[in-house]
């Protein structure tokens, strides 16, 4: 009789642990997360060539008469190209973080170029640099003990004009491909050129710049301007 008991009690005991050892639940590993692809390395904004189209100083402004003619291109290691006229040559510079810089000294050619030349200033300027800030389609060149900055435009056709006017204060606009770079009661506006039935229309909605021959008017930004020319020297 004990001997059956015994007997039921192993069996008994042996059907709660084989129970107890079911088979583990089987769970799948989450996949792996797709991993972005790494971009690409901007390539620094200054790089390439810029055309000098004047110098705005705080005593004397210079504007370039042909800025095609007037060329930097600085380079990834370090080098820089320069085109003063009728003169081509280089040398380096040198950058202590993303904005100050040094040029020079710079080597050129030795070509007698024309008695109006503004070769002498536009080196003299690249001398004296000091920090500069470059975007897609403009490029300032802070100068040296505050004298006054440098503007380059990516275009050969890039120009820089000076404007007294008749009805308001004077301002200053910087001609590229297809917009202007206004600068005007201490604001940098861009305007689009926009389609016009005579002359040459910049506007942004809000703000328009509108030229025919030398003549400009400037309009929805402070009183407006009328009767605006380049200064006759």
């Amino acid at each position: 009789m004990m001997r059956s008991a015994m007997t039921l009690m192993a069996a008994s005991l042996c059907l709660s642990a084989c129970a107890m050892r079911e088979e583990p639940t089987q769970i799948e590993a989450p996949a792996p997360a797709p991993v972005a692809p790494t971009p690409a390395p901007t390539p620094p904004t200054h790089l390439g060539a810029w055309y000098w189209v004047g110098t705005i100083g705080a005593e004397a402004t210079v504007i370039a008469r042909d800025p095609a003619r007037y060329r930097i291109e600085p380079m990834a290691d370090g080098r820089i190209a320069v085109q003063a006229d009728c003169n081509r040559g280089g040398g380096q510079y040198e950058m202590a973080n993303r904005y100050e810089v040094r040029i020079g000294p710079i080597g050129l050619t030795k070509m007698g170029c024309p008695a109006e030349s503004q070769d002498r200033t536009f080196l003299d300027d690249l001398a004296a640099a000091r920090s500069f800030g470059a975007g897609p389609e403009w490029m300032l060149v802070d100068l040296l003990d505050d004298r006054g900055v440098m503007h380059f435009g990516r275009s050969d056709s890039a120009r820089l004009a000076y404007y007294e006017c008749t009805s308001g204060a004077p301002f200053w606009a910087a001609y590229g491909e297809g917009h202007v770079r206004l600068m005007a009661d201490g604001r940098v506006m861009r305007l689009p050129r926009v389609e016009a039935a005579s002359g040459a229309k910049y506007s942004d909605g809000t703000v328009t710049l509108q030229g025919k021959g030398a003549e400009a008017s400037l309009e929805g930004i402070g009183a407006g301007r009328a009767g605006c020319t380049p200064p006759q020297h």
